[in-house]
């Protein structure tokens, strides 16, 4: 079980109200409780609520007797092997919400699939656990009660819920991603300091966070990763990643990660 299964699982603990069933293979179930303990815990959860999960190995005797289905899919298996992690699914009538990343295209993934009016995006732009707000993604064939029952797990959750049709980014990443390439394309043209274009932008704009600093908690390579999909998939100029983004990458400043970005970090404040 991945960081996004993990944080969806402590998620669906924290609610109270669901019996959580996790499946993965067994080498990785050790990790994954691991991963759903210090989760809790760092949340201030008890940990006798992991008695509320059962780890399991066979996703298809599971799946019959499930009335939902959160399936973060591993965006490096592509799209083949998802489809045969989706077929688990086939006989059951849940539906089943993929956590995705805003380069999956959920009408590509269900595309030839006899489930395809069962699938149904999820995004959340921060860590599922972490995040107040989900995108829930509709597919071209995903049907309306499918979107509308996904929304009432989200529901359950904690989340709420803005519905987005299956385009690349989402409206997230699309939006915010871009922003911080254009501060960022700011600040290689000189228009003013780090500090000051975070000033400006947080205060400025009553936002909790500049546009530089928050690209440093994301990490750099992060914003590049999704501007270049955005300039791939869209043609369009206006995605092209600010060339200062390209540098920094290049020259491993991450952001707080790896110690430098558009800032210095240590144990005080983040420097220039």
């Amino acid at each position: 079980m991945g960081r996004v299964g993990s944080s969806f699982a402590a998620s669906a603990v924290e609610c109270g109200k669901l019996k959580v069933n996790v499946v993965d293979t067994a080498p990785r179930v050790d990790e994954g409780i691991k991963r759903v303990e210090d989760l809790l815990k760092g949340r201030g959860t008890n940990g006798k609520n992991l008695r509320k999960i059962s780890f399991v190995e066979d996703a298809k005797a599971l799946a019959e007797n499930s009335d939902f289905i959160i399936d973060a899919l591993e965006p490096e298996l592509g799209k083949a092997a998802s489809l045969r992690v989706l077929a688990h699914y086939a006989r059951t009538e849940a539906p089943i919400a993929v956590a995705c990343m805003g380069d999956l295209s959920v009408t590509k993934l269900a595309s030839n699939s006899e489930i395809a009016n069962r699938i149904v995006g999820v995004h959340c732009f921060r860590e599922p656990h972490e995040s107040s707000m989900t995108e829930v993604v509709k597919g071209l064939d995903s049907s309306d009660e499918a979107v509308k029952r996904v929304i009432a797990l989200m529901g359950e959750l904690g989340k709420r819920c803005v519905v987005c049709k299956d385009s690349p980014g989402f409206i997230s990443e699309r939006l915010l991603i871009s922003y911080i390439n254009e501060a960022a394309q700011a600040l290689g043209e000189g228009i003013s300091s780090p500090e000051d274009v975070d000033l400006i932008m947080s205060k400025g704009t009553a936002e909790t966070m500049g546009p530089l600093a928050f690209a440093d908690e994301l990490g750099l390579d992060r914003c590049l990763q999704t501007m270049k999909m955005l300039y791939a998939k869209f043609c369009d100029s206006k995605y092209r990643p600010a060339p200062i983004l390209v540098q920094y990458v290049e020259g491993n400043r991450l952001g707080k990660k790896s110690g430098r970005g558009f800032y210095v970090y240590d144990k005080e404040e983040p420097k220039t």
